[in-house]
């Protein structure tokens, strides 16, 4: 069975080879700005839902999609500065 990857290992991940890397800096002060709540559903994502355990519990992810064929694609034609800056990063439940 393969081991599931930590918060550090899956926040940093490339895809495509296109996809930036997210320092821990910028998790710290995403984390932070979002109160540890999902920013979708206001879920909190520091303590495990059924065994309680304290822990980062989200997932980092584009507000627009960083790909054209992601989830919430860029139907507006913002920037890439804007599409790879830190104001286009929202958390999510897993």
């Amino acid at each position: 069975m393969a081991k599931k990857k930590n918060f550090e290992e899956q926040s940093n991940l490339f895809l495509h080879g296109k996809r930036p890397t997210w320092s821990t800096e910028l998790q710290i002060r995403l984390w932070v700005r979002c109160g540890g709540y999902c920013t979708m559903c206001n879920s909190y994502l520091l303590n495990h839902e059924y065994f309680g355990d304290k822990g980062k519990f989200g997932e980092l992810a584009h507000i627009i999609a960083h790909s054209p064929n992601g989830p919430r694609p860029n139907v507006n034609d913002y920037a890439q500065s804007y599409i790879d800056s830190e104001d286009n990063i929202m958390i999510l439940c897993p």
